[in-house]
């Protein structure tokens, strides 16, 4: 269990408790309607399908009551795992949702891998801040990444040996 959950637990109620599952086809509106309401530039239903159906890529999804509240993207690589999109439901922000996916990510995939990595738009604080927030270090950034919009990306990284440690030494 690689703990990234640093959120105020008073938030989650345990009648109420978050789980986690593959996500599947049932999904797609839920999560296309969590993906409008979180970016500027949302996936469409296309991109998300396309990604789906590659052998490395995958979905997780977080539900709360029944409810899809979250869901995760992911590509699986020799040494990392690619962060490619994650968003959670407006009204489920700041409850530890999204560290929630990020700790099922580190358990289903950690001992096979060696770090988490993403691209984060600059303007998009609220993701940096989050992804520092649950052990995420900014290593560069790419410069002109998101040509639509004429923005940098920064490349974030969480090593789970490194988390590992700290961890322990706490």
């Amino acid at each position: 269990h690689y703990d990234l959950l640093s959120f105020d637990s008073s938030y989650v109620q345990e009648d109420d408790e978050l789980i986690c599952r593959w996500a599947d086809e049932r999904d797609y509106e839920d999560v296309l309607n969590i993906e409008a309401e979180a970016f500027e530039f949302p996936w469409s239903r296309r991109e998300f399908e396309f990604l789906l159906n590659l052998d490395r890529c995958g979905a997780i999804v977080a539900l709360r009551g029944g409810r899809v509240v979250g869901y995760l993207v992911y590509e699986l690589r020799k040494t990392s795992i690619r962060l490619l999109n994650c968003a959670v439901a407006k009204s489920e922000r700041r409850s530890g949702v999204g560290a929630f996916l990020l700790e099922e990510l580190a358990d289903r995939f950690g001992t096979l891998h060696d770090e988490i990595i993403c691209l984060v738009r600059e303007r998009n604080v609220a993701a940096q801040l989050f992804l520092r927030r649950v052990g995420f270090r900014a290593q560069w950034i790419k410069r002109g990444y998101y040509a639509e919009a004429e923005e940098d990306a920064y490349r974030m990284s969480w090593r789970f040996k490194e988390n590992l440690e700290m961890r322990k030494a706490s």
